[in-house]
């Protein structure tokens, strides 16, 4: 369940900062994205990471930042908020420690999380549809206003997770793999899956050709799949 990653310098650096800094409440850093999945470039690229602790750290995270400025901490918290935000209905959160990020270190208490999280029945736990619908249209007005490659790479991920999401809904799997939940679906048209597919190489080719009637399309599967996600919710 837990898969590891061997850190570079940089995040060597970075790790060993935090284990001086944080002691016995570190429980683990992980890492997702490019990194993770071996499309890092060492010019454009940051390294998206969440540290998470035991119990309660110091939330002010100015001194790492400016010391470590190529980490961008996507999560610094502790392992009970982060089963309180996949409760409220983070998907994104739920899946990428469970399928997409690895380790670059933990203490044991990090497989007793994962295992946690994995008994999590997702729908279930969920009490208030709102924040999905709210993500949603958050998600919606960054889409309408980013462009080139910034715009590419906040489009395929929000494609990626609904359909992740949807595939969940409809199978109770947990399935990363983009190509085996695009066969599966039935909502995209073959036509739309190529695009998507097409996003996700331009991504990993790191191409900056992303233009208006992209940006298009990729909005109005976004809210095609948010209609078919929230259909099935009620």
């Amino acid at each position: 369940m837990i898969k590891r990653i061997k850190p570079d310098k940089y995040l060597y650096s970075f790790i060993e900062y935090c284990k001086g800094k944080y002691n016995n409440n570190l429980l683990a850093i992980v890492i997702y994205g490019s990194y993770a999945w071996n499309y890092f470039d060492k010019k454009l690229s940051d390294y998206d990471v969440f540290v998470i602790f035991n119990y309660n750290a110091q939330k002010n995270t100015k001194e790492l930042v400016k010391k470590f400025p190529k980490v961008t901490l996507q999560y610094f918290c502790t392992s009970d908020e982060i089963i309180n935000t996949i409760k409220k209905g983070s998907w994104a959160v739920y899946i990428t420690l469970l399928k997409s990020a690895k380790v670059l270190y933990c203490s044991r208490n990090y497989k007793k999380l994962i295992k946690e999280i994995s008994k999590i029945d997702f729908i279930k736990n969920i009490k208030d549809f709102n924040y999905i619908k709210n993500r949603q249209k958050e998600e919606l007005k960054f889409l309408r206003i980013l462009k080139g490659y910034k715009g590419l790479k906040w489009a395929f991920p929000t494609i990626r997770k609904r359909l992740q999401f949807l595939h969940y809904l409809e199978t109770k799997e947990i399935v990363w793999d983009i190509n085996k939940i695009l066969i599966k679906n039935k909502i995209l048209s073959n036509q739309e899956k190529d695009f998507v597919l097409s996003l996700n190489r331009k991504i990993l080719e790191r191409s900056k050709i992303y233009n208006e009637k992209d940006r298009e399309k990729v909005i109005n599967i976004n809210i095609k799949l948010n209609k078919e996600i929230l259909n099935i919710l009620k």
